[in-house]
């Protein structure tokens, strides 16, 4: 381990990121990954390299724990982060409309 780089990136995780992050927890491989994903191979080893510093792991079962761990509480702050972006009105980019 090179004792230079820090264990852990507080950057938040990117949408794609998750999404790989998602699959890995449901045990499939990074060819698997992209061909769910529509992405390459190559593309899910960097996004699992990202995740990996970002969560302070250095491999496929400790990111899929450590994602597990955390996964509610992101997703909460994803959420309310959101919520102060769009407002209490739902916007038409992100937000599904209500059908009244």
């Amino acid at each position: 381990m090179d004792s230079t780089r820090p264990l852990y990136d507080p950057k938040p995780l990117t949408p794609r990121m998750v999404d790989v992050l998602e699959l890995l927890c449901q045990g499939l491989t990074n060819k698997e990954i992209g061909a769910r994903l529509f992405i390459s191979e190559m593309t899910v080893r960097d996004n699992l390299q990202r995740s990996y510093q970002r969560l302070g792991v250095e491999k496929r079962i400790p990111a899929a724990i450590a994602w597990t761990q955390r996964r509610d509480a992101y997703l909460a702050t994803v959420d309310a982060m959101h919520a102060t972006m769009c407002g209490t009105a739902r916007c038409a980019a992100c937000c599904v409309k209500d059908e009244d």
